[in-house]
């Protein structure tokens, strides 16, 4: 019987070449580690991975009670959303950077939602740049920016400016 073998793409052979940072900080936040470490995780305050230590405001629990006590809206919160993201998010967001910022005269036609940072910096990255061009960067930056740009643009050349 023949063994199976797999096979995956340049792009991602090199990528697994080289750990990511941000695994290799999840890693370290896992729960079990912080306890291997002689730490109580309830005393360790948590900056990223979605494991935040503080509560959430009273009245977003609430909505999300409001939510799921609500079958019509339970059900249509599964739904994927539109491409961009909800029209009356978009427009809020709007408002709030004019609010916030004074930016006026945006639109929600140039505000686009995501799922997340990073599905939002390769869809950046993919859209203003090229394969082989250069991409300058502060130094220190986010960690996960020099993986994801080398993942969306191969030969990008990155440029670190010290600050």
């Amino acid at each position: 019987m023949k063994e199976f073998q797999h096979s995956f793409s340049g792009i991602v052979e090199r990528m697994l070449s080289s750990p990511s940072p941000i695994r290799q900080i999840m890693k370290m936040a896992e729960r079990a580690n912080i306890i291997n470490m002689g730490l109580n995780p309830d005393d360790v305050i948590s900056f990223g991975g979605g494991w935040v230590n503080h509560r959430a405001p009273e009245g977003f629990r609430e909505s999300y009670l409001e939510i799921v006590s609500d079958v019509e809206k339970f059900h249509r919160s599964g739904a994927y959303s539109a491409t961009l993201g909800e029209l009356s998010l978009r427009e809020t967001v709007c408002k709030m950077e004019e609010e916030l910022f004074g930016m006026k005269g945006l639109g929600p036609e140039n505000v686009i939602i995501g799922m997340g940072s990073t599905q939002l910096t390769h869809d950046l990255l993919l859209t203003l740049a090229n394969p082989g061009d250069a991409i300058y960067m502060l130094d220190p930056t986010y960690a996960n920016y020099p993986g994801q740009i080398q993942f969306a643009l191969r030969e990008a050349k990155v440029i670190y400016q010290p600050v």
